[in-house]
């Protein structure tokens, strides 16, 4: 009897020295699930505004060349001035920075409104691969974690 009271004793003892340890665990497990949500949940937002945004022109098209242009006068007309001194380039007049970024302007916002109009008409279709990839994920989400296999989990 007394040797039963002391080995009670001592697996009392033993679990409460266990107790702030698996409570230090499941903190552990908390926070690995709250990451895992979140990061979830950043990648449905990227997602999102992926298929929100829509390209319009093409990389290697004329109208693209075209906004680049657009950007290069755009950075001489607002840039700095101290970059023509000392140099032998003549630098060139407001009036005529003005007057070839207005024209330039113009001309821009003409090609980029026209082609919107005929992208708002426009129906893109997803790629099939991407979109069989999202509904496969947000079957596995539907999870719990430990059964996911989620690519996030081992994402750092």
């Amino acid at each position: 009897n007394a040797q039963f009271l002391r080995l009670s004793s001592e697996l009392f003892q033993g679990a409460v020295k266990a107790a702030p340890l698996k409570a230090a665990m499941n903190d552990l497990a908390n926070k690995r699930h709250m990451e895992t949500l979140n990061k979830e949940k950043v990648l449905r937002r990227a997602w999102n505004e992926h298929d929100a945004q829509k390209q319009i022109f093409e990389r290697n098209s004329d109208a693209m060349q075209q906004l680049s242009a657009l950007n290069s006068t755009l950075e001489e007309a607002c840039g700095d001035p101290a970059r023509y001194k000392g140099a032998d380039c003549k630098e060139p007049t407001r009036r005529q920075q003005l007057v070839g970024l207005r024209n330039q302007l113009r001309e821009t916002l003409a090609t980029v409104e026209t082609r919107l109009e005929v992208a708002k008409g426009e129906k893109e279709d997803m790629d099939p691969v991407v979109a069989d990839a999202r509904e496969k994920a947000k079957e596995r989400m539907k999870l719990p974690i430990h059964l996911r296999g989620s690519a996030v989990l081992n994402c750092t």
